[in-house]
């Protein structure tokens, strides 16, 4: 069995794996690059990745004509409509696989199975489906992990080699994992504690990816040249000139980060006798003005996940930078601000950190844990952890299951209420005085005339493969049923001596 870390990104996907205990990246074969997550239509014929890419005029997800960009993204739909024909998102999907796998060529490995990476705030049925289009492509999912946890632990893996080394240096400081990428924004704030690397929040959004700066940049750039150039509103572009312009200013915005300008030159752009091709200084200082807002938005979700847990930018002892986007000096910078240069690190230069992270998972064989306990709030402000920190969480086609029995309190309003919670700090044994999050709540009806403590209720609580919590409430008198799924769970990944 061939098992590969493969990062089947918003906007790029990278494929990786460890070979003789050396990481190998597949990118695009003629590029060098990431391949992008684009499929095009075009009659029967299908075109994925960068060719696909260069017909876009606009940026963002979804359809764009007989172009799809980051249909992962729309997995918790059943269908899109491309060209007024529907087309299952599944199938969709699996097309970029197929076309990635196509593209790469791995010699001598015929890979077909994946620790597959997925954001942060990737819902259950997209998790679902996302397995589905894997399974239609020929490849098993042996286990999903986060994108920045996969980053961490790759990034202590190419680094440190030994973990000893990683628990010596960061003991028990925070570690904020900052993966901003051309389609989302993820946060994990993790520490390493009793010998795992521990999630303790998560936080994730997809309004300020990459892609929003590349359209925000040609939007502010036509804008200057119609007055610069005392071009009127009435004249318009060419048929393919945004996307061509669109190009461009993605270039420019990486070329950016190591220069003070860059000039866009996009020729035939506009519709009008000569001149009629579209040419801009862009310096960086311009950039910085226009993505400024969507800087500030990002970096204000920093804030929201250390006031969550309760804690302040000097405990971070590491901010690991990953993604695209950490490239720009305005992010860098505003990072710096935040947490001191020393303790800023980036591992984002080949694009491939989760994939790499995901790959060394696979080849350590390393299985995903409950970082928390998932409990039941019971009667005097107590807790009955139903699913302890530290369960081994399963892999494919497994389920972890487990029932308890518990007794309704006070049946007098014809309800009993069920809530799950988590502990905001993750100890080795919680506290009743512990801060919880509140993750769920099921309403049964029960018997109203029972007495207190007599009326049974059957809690069956299970785990599947797509680390999907499904919970099950069953009255053993009036033989009602609720059922509850929960998606929003933190992990934990092993990490033992290597």
């Amino acid at each position: 069995m061939n098992i590969v870390g493969f990062d089947f990104g918003t906007t790029n996907t990278v494929i990786s794996r460890i070979e003789e205990g050396v990481v190998r990246n597949y990118f695009d074969s003629e590029t060098g690059q990431p391949i992008p997550s684009v499929v095009c239509y075009d009659g029967v014929k299908k075109i994925v990745g960068r060719e696909a890419k260069k017909r876009l005029s606009t940026a963002g997800q979804g359809v764009h004509g007989n172009i799809v960009r980051s249909p992962k993204s729309d997995l918790d739909k059943d269908t899109l409509i491309i060209e007024g024909v529907p087309k299952n998102v599944i199938d969709i999907v699996t097309d970029i696989i197929l076309g990635i796998k196509e593209q790469i060529s791995i010699e001598d490995c015929n890979f077909d199975t994946a620790v597959v990476t997925i954001p942060v705030n990737f819902d259950g049925r997209r998790r679902q489906a996302l397995r589905a289009a894997f399974h239609q492509a020929g490849m098993r999912v042996k286990q999903f992990i986060h994108e920045p946890l996969a980053a961490l632990y790759g990034y202590i893996r190419n680094k440190y080699g030994s973990f000893n080394h990683a628990v010596s240096k960061f003991g028990s400081n925070y570690i904020l994992v900052f993966d901003w990428g051309g389609g989302t924004l993820d946060l994990t704030l993790c520490r390493i504690f009793n010998g795992q690397v521990m999630q303790l929040q998560n936080q994730g959004t997809d309004d300020v990816g990459g892609d929003h700066f590349d359209v925000a940049i040609k939007n502010a750039v036509i804008k200057r040249v119609r007055e610069i150039d005392k071009i009127p509103l009435d004249v318009e572009f060419t048929s393919d000139a945004e996307a061509r312009l669109l190009s461009k200013c993605e270039s420019a915005k990486i070329e950016l980060s190591t220069r003070e300008s860059a000039v866009l030159f996009v020729p035939n752009f506009f519709q009008k006798e000569e001149p009629n091709d579209l040419k801009f200084l862009l310096e960086r200082s311009l950039v910085q003005e226009i993505v400024d807002r969507l800087v500030r938005s990002g970096i204000k979700r920093i804030s929201d996940v250390l006031d969550r847990a309760e804690i302040k930018p000097p405990q971070v002892g590491l901010c690991l930078a990953t993604g695209g986007m950490v490239n720009m000096p305005i992010i860098c910078s505003r990072l710096y601000e935040l947490f001191g240069a020393s303790q800023v690190e980036f591992s984002c230069k080949t694009g491939a950190s989760i994939a790499e992270g995901a790959a060394w998972i696979a080849h350590d064989k390393t299985v995903l844990v409950l970082a928390r306990d998932l409990e039941v709030s019971l009667a005097r402000n107590s807790y009955l952890p139903i699913v302890k920190a530290g369960t081994r969480m399963p892999l494919e086609d497994n389920v972890h299951s487990v029932t308890h029995g518990i007794y309704c309190v006070d049946p007098r309003d014809g309800c009993a209420k069920i809530n799950y919670t988590s502990p905001i700090i993750s100890r080795e044994k919680s506290q009743l005085t512990d801060q919880r999050d509140h993750l769920g709540s099921m309403t049964l009806e029960v018997d109203s005339n029972s007495p207190p403590f007599n009326e049974r209720l059957n809690l069956e609580s299970k785990i599947d493969q797509d680390l999907i919590f499904h919970g099950s409430v069953v009255s053993l008198l009036t033989k009602k049923k609720e059922t509850i799924s929960i998606t929003g769970l933190e992990f934990a990944l092993p990490i033992g001596v290597q």
